[in-house]
């Protein structure tokens, strides 16, 4: 059995062949919300083409969209460290919490890493950026 490539399963191959080049015409601001952690972990993957699909990265509507989701996640997660950072203050040998502690922290890196990302985008209007971003999000793939 042929094994698929990774670049050949990923959000944007999935949604052009089901809904056209034009797919984010079909998708609401909800949709695209529900959808972005499925691009961010694509993206931690290496499973997106920057080249092929970068141009969909430049839509105001979904661009809008993943940095809210990101902005949520970076804020979720750091209210978390937050409050496991004074828990460990308090409790500097506990094991369990520092083991939290660390995981919320790759978490919340993540998010602020994909957050800036996004604005250079956003601002620039240049795409290439994703690319630095995919290089940084391999180590956080497990973490999204």
């Amino acid at each position: 059995m042929k094994r698929n490539n990774n670049n050949n399963n990923n959000y944007f191959t999935q949604n052009i062949k089901e809904l056209g080049e034009n797919f984010l015409r079909h998708k609401t601001p909800r949709d695209l919300e529900f959808d972005a952690n499925r691009i961010f972990r694509d993206l931690a993957k290496a499973k997106i083409q920057i080249e092929k699909f970068g141009g969909y990265f430049l839509d105001d509507t979904l661009s809008m969209c993943l940095m809210k989701v990101a902005n949520e996640k970076y804020i979720y997660y750091n209210v978390i460290w937050s409050g496991v950072n004074m828990l460990l203050q308090a409790q500097p040998s506990n094991g369990e919490v520092l083991s939290v502690f660390q995981k919320v922290s790759r978490s919340r890196e993540a998010y602020l890493t994909i957050l800036s990302c996004l604005d250079a985008v956003k601002k620039s209007q240049d795409f290439h950026y994703l690319y630095g971003l995919v290089s940084q999000l391999n180590q956080f793939r497990f973490d999204l």
